[in-house]
């Protein structure tokens, strides 16, 4: 068990009409902002998933693309009047994948290799998503023999 001994400070305070200090909610997010009920079809869908997969399953890794795909499936299910099953809690969850992934391998969790969207933002990610798509066909022209 961790044995902490000290409380994170921003150096800010907030003092309430009573007299009662907090640190600031400045930067920390506004949680109470979200309504209960997406917590809700939130906390659902990842129950029906976790039935259908096993608890944690996601975290063993899946790509961006997929994510992504199954992302705009869902939107578009939902967009097509599709409502047999919870096609807005699973968009929620798709990104939140891909979030997860971004955060992942920045820290080095997961190799950088899972988080494969294509970046076209900028000049730099362009000719980068155009290099390894490139280095990707030369590989597999390599293991034909080409």
């Amino acid at each position: 068990m961790h044995e902490y001994d000290h409380v994170v400070d921003s150096g800010k305070r907030e003092e309430m009409d009573t007299g009662s200090r907090r640190d600031t909610q400045e930067g920390k997010g506004r949680h109470d902002l979200l309504p209960f009920w997406v917590y809700k079809r939130d906390a659902v869908h990842l129950e029906n998933g976790a039935k259908k997969y096993g608890d944690g399953n996601w975290l063993l890794g899946q790509k961006s693309s997929r994510y992504l795909g199954s992302m705009l499936r869902h939107a578009l299910a939902y967009g097509d009047g599709c409502r047999v099953e919870d096609h807005l809690a699973a968009v929620r969850w798709n990104a939140a994948g891909i979030m997860t992934n971004e955060i992942f391998t920045d820290r080095g969790i997961y190799p950088v290799e899972i988080h494969d969207l294509n970046d076209f933002l900028t000049i730099e990610g362009f000719n980068a998503t155009l290099r390894s798509k490139a280095e990707a066909f030369n590989d597999e022209l390599r293991k034909l023999g080409k």
